[in-house]
């Protein structure tokens, strides 16, 4: 879906892959501020974050994603990301979570989470073209 007076940027799934990385370090800091992730191959990417109430008592969601929607991974990519997802972080206590368009119900976007029994989830947003 591309924005009124916006062009959909596309960028390729090792550029996701690295945000992703760069915005986990945020979570593992709890450094919930928003930041550019430099030197993709996609360029400088600017990474909003936020914090807000889960939606069980005492948990809060480390929400995060590019800034703007107009950055955009290829559906094609969404087996990678999927099957990446469940050998990264490679953290103690767990895997990434793919959760794809028909969990979220938003037929243009997926998201990549990490709960795994913290008080704090990782959830990063990505959007599809």
């Amino acid at each position: 879906m591309e924005q009124v007076g916006k062009k959909v940027i596309v960028i390729s799934l090792n550029t996701v892959q690295k945000c992703i990385g760069a915005t986990w370090n945020c979570w593992l800091n709890q450094t919930p501020k928003d930041f550019i992730v430099k030197g993709t191959a996609d360029g400088d990417l600017p990474i909003s974050i936020r914090i807000r109430d889960g939606n069980i008592r005492g948990t809060y969601h480390f929400d995060c994603g590019f800034a703007d929607p107009v950055y955009r991974m290829p559906k094609g990519e969404l087996d990678n990301l999927k099957a990446w997802c469940k050998i990264n972080p490679g953290f103690k206590n767990g895997y990434f979570t793919y959760l794809g368009p028909d969990y979220t119900r938003h037929a243009d976007s997926v998201n990549v989470s990490f709960r795994n029994g913290t008080y704090v989830m990782f959830n990063f947003h990505v959007n599809i073209n």
